[in-house]
């Protein structure tokens, strides 16, 4: 999927230690004409945050993506790990 140009695969490497989303995932929706919109999911059912609720959860991504690995050695982890499976 990594050789389509629509797409791109990044990776937090262990050493970057701790990270923003250790709590949870979330999807953060983002169209060209509409605000963004967080989806989070947790033990009690599911939330879709806008109007401004969603704020935090850019931020987090946005500082993932600063301490994500390059999508170059993105892809070579997850080849490296392939080729070491059995």
């Amino acid at each position: 999927l990594a050789d389509r140009p629509a797409v791109t695969v990044l990776g937090l490497p262990f050493a970057a230690g701790v990270h923003p989303a250790r709590a949870g995932s979330f999807t953060l929706l983002q169209f060209h004409e509409v605000p963004d919109i967080a989806f989070v999911e947790h033990q009690a059912g599911s939330l879709y945050l806008d109007d401004g609720d969603e704020a935090p959860y850019v931020r987090m991504y946005e500082r993932l993506i600063g301490m994500a690995s390059s999508p170059a050695d993105a892809v070579t982890f997850l080849r490296d790990a392939r080729a070491s499976l059995p």
